[in-house]
């Protein structure tokens, strides 16, 4: 049988009043004052009100229904009582009816049995950190009586439990297992992140077009130079693998190559040349066993996988060649320096060394960068390569020729203790020279803004990686011993 629907419930509603004369009497008397009091103002229709009136009218009414219909589940809930127990004896046809008292001494006691039970079961289940306990008292709270008189959500308020728990109270009891977690903690990650941004685990790479974007943040990629480790996945987005076609993704190429030619012949269980030199090693910090001083390793060599076979392998590595310009068959006499890959049969680069003072170098620069005191600053500068201008609009001859002009850009970092993230800065010039009196004109205005955006700061140090020709001669060391005396620096390093 199909279920009613709201029209005719209304219909029989409306049937069963009007069949009884004093409940029709009293509709016609309600009906009469309700218009009575629509004709006199006091009322008015539902159609007759504001859009906001209407809102707040038709709010009581949910109200109004939420309550009836809590009050009629409660009122259900409490006057259900359990079947009797078939050893109980049926009560004499002529037994006295109850009185006042004993009614009410029987419904509060029964009410009072109910409200205890219902609180046990609810701090049973609010305490209990078990999901198979939790699942027992669902289970036995949940039955065919409760969904019989349609229970459920006064159950569930009642008794503090979820939908899902008696969704199902006839199903087998499920087992949980709880995920072994692998997550680490956030400072943990944290540090892991730092080391792989590190200028010695990576290069960072100078294109205009070697940048990554992740969530709306560009930033210049950074080769990671590093072994791979089971810590990749927390490593930074910008952080990449290092290629071996680039020549800034690796340090000591010539053994570098050496070291790849090895791995590849299945001699080396490893490329990764600071691996192969700590193995050779007894102490990897030690000055002794870098520099070949010490007794017990200093004729250690790195342990092959399988012996040799006797077949030739060529090994490559960057020289720089003289070349001699040709025109028309005939040379010049001009001649320039080029640098070209060629094979060679062996190297005398001292491998251990170089690991070693570049270690050290990097760990001093560090912990001079993390310890700096309120009077000092840290300046790591160093000239970027030269950038090609270009026009908006341009004749194919310009774009072939070299009629562009080129501008130096000298970039640097700024390290000081009263602020955590480093100050950027970049200088532009259209002149090319890289020397002493250029880096000078370029720090100049650097200088000028420490002292007048920090006061206190009276001791300068100064970080490069530059070559020969531009910071590491002696014209530099004279002018870093009077520029910086100049601004009011005391101290320089």
């Amino acid at each position: 049988m199909a279920p009613l629907s709201a029209t005719e419930k209304q219909r029989r509603y409306r049937a069963r009043r009007d069949v009884d004369h004093e409940r029709r009497q009293q509709y016609l008397n309600k009906e009469e004052r309700w218009r009575k009091d629509i004709d006199e103002g006091r009322k008015k229709k539902v159609s007759d009100l504001s859009e906001r009136e209407k809102r707040a009218v038709r709010k009581k009414w949910r109200e109004r229904k939420r309550k009836r219909k809590n009050d009629r589940a409660r009122t259900t809930f409490q006057s259900m009582t359990t079947p009797p127990s078939p050893d109980t004896p049926p009560e004499p046809e002529n037994a006295p009816e109850p009185g006042p008292s004993r009614v009410n001494n029987t419904i509060r006691k029964r009410l009072l049995l109910q409200e205890s039970i219902i609180e046990d079961i609810r701090n049973k289940y609010r305490n209990t950190k078990k999901e198979r306990e939790k699942q027992f008292i669902a289970r036995a709270t949940t039955g065919k009586i409760i969904k019989k008189y349609r229970l459920q959500r006064a159950a569930q308020a009642t008794l503090g439990f979820s939908k899902k728990r008696c969704h199902r109270p006839d199903a087998r009891l499920m087992t949980y297992e709880r995920k072994k977690s692998n997550t680490l903690p956030a400072e943990c990650k944290q540090k892991v992140k730092a080391f792989f941004l590190r200028d010695d685990a990576s290069q960072m790479t100078t294109g205009r077009k070697q940048t990554v974007t992740q969530k709306k943040k560009k930033k210049q990629t950074p080769f990671w130079v590093v072994v791979p480790t089971e810590a990749d996945h927390l490593r930074h987005f910008d952080v990449t693998m290092a290629r071996d076609s680039l020549g800034t993704a690796s340090i000591l190429w010539p053994l570098q190559f050496m070291a790849n030619t090895l791995y590849s012949q299945g001699l080396s269980a490893t490329k990764n040349l600071e691996e192969m030199v700590d193995a050779t090693m007894c102490d990897p910090k030690s000055k002794l066993c870098a520099y070949g001083e010490c007794k017990d390793c200093v004729y250690s060599t790195h342990t092959m996988l399988r012996a040799p076979e006797n077949t030739e392998i060529a090994l490559t590595q960057w020289s720089l060649e003289d070349n001699a310009k040709v025109n028309d068959g005939d040379e010049s006499g001009k001649r320039s320096t080029i640098t070209v890959k060629k094979n060679v049969m062996t190297t005398e680069d001292e491998l251990a060394s170089d690991i070693f003072n570049i270690r050290w170098q990097y760990g001093a620069y560090r912990q001079l960068r993390e310890n700096l005191r309120n009077n000092e600053c840290l300046l790591h500068v160093d000239f970027s390569e030269n950038y090609s201008c270009k026009y908006s609009q341009e004749i194919q001859s310009v774009h072939f020729g070299g009629s562009h002009q080129q501008a130096t850009l000298h970039t640097g970092v700024l390290y000081t203790a009263a602020e955590q993230s480093p100050v950027t800065f970049c200088s532009i010039s259209p002149s090319r020279r890289h020397d002493p009196p250029a880096i000078w004109a370029h720090l100049d205005p650097v200088l000028d803004m420490v002292r007048e955006r920090y006061p206190l700061i009276n001791r300068l140090h100064v970080f490069s990686d530059g070559p020969a020709t531009q910071y590491k001669q002696k014209g530099n060391f004279y002018l870093i011993s009077k520029e910086p005396f100049k601004k009011g620096f005391k101290d320089i390093s």
